[in-house]
């Protein structure tokens, strides 16, 4: 993973709440700063004063939104989680492999291109083998959505709707989004009024 290389150059120190890492993350930086909120977040920030404050999934925790909007380190970068620019004035780097690269004219940030499609992540330790079962034309064809529902938006929405009635079989979507409580149940209201036999977990 690009952690462990920049460890070889850099002191690397991870701010997060304990419930977002694992120890497996942790023994990836040089050390780890517990945080419970985004006001303890940048009262860290502060007193460490970072040369460079990286932001390895921008989008993928609300604070990180905020948070990019101030300008907390004299170099800020970001590798894309959302995916997309931030539009931040205090962002000056974006870095990104050449599979996800929709061109410089996209990023308000200067892009850093890899050389290669730029998976940056590893999978977790955890992570089982998975070996799933091709079916020959399947019937309903089943379509899995993993994502926060935050990025499920209107036009994709409108896609599957219009993927479902031009389709020549049945199309089963089943959708992943992680959401809990009222966050779940608004979920499944939106996904299902565009889509009326979905699964949503």
């Amino acid at each position: 993973s690009y952690i462990r290389d920049l460890k070889t150059r850099f002191d690397l120190v991870l701010i997060a709440r304990r419930d977002a890492v694992d120890d497996a993350v942790i023994e990836r930086f040089d050390s780890f700063i517990e945080v419970k909120n985004l006001r303890q977040t940048l009262g860290r920030v502060r007193e460490l004063q970072p040369d460079i404050m990286f932001y390895p999934s921008l989008g993928m925790d609300d604070w990180t939104v905020l948070s990019c909007n101030l300008r907390l380190a004299p170099i800020q970068v970001m590798s894309i989680g959302h995916p997309a620019s931030s539009c931040s004035p205090h962002m000056d780097y974006v870095v990104i492999g050449t599979a996800l690269f929709g061109g410089e004219e996209v990023f308000s940030e200067k892009v850093i291109l890899l050389r290669s499609s730029g998976n940056l992540f590893v999978p977790h330790v955890d992570t089982p083998d998975l070996n799933p079962i091709q079916r020959s034309r399947p019937d309903p064809l089943r379509v899995a959505v993993v994502s926060k529902i935050l990025k499920v938006n209107a036009p994709f929405m409108a896609f599957c709707a219009r993927l479902e009635s031009k389709a020549d079989r049945a199309i089963e979507f089943v959708f992943f989004s992680d959401e809990k409580g009222a966050s779940h149940t608004l979920a499944v209201k939106e996904i299902r009024s565009w889509l009326p036999n979905a699964i949503i977990h």
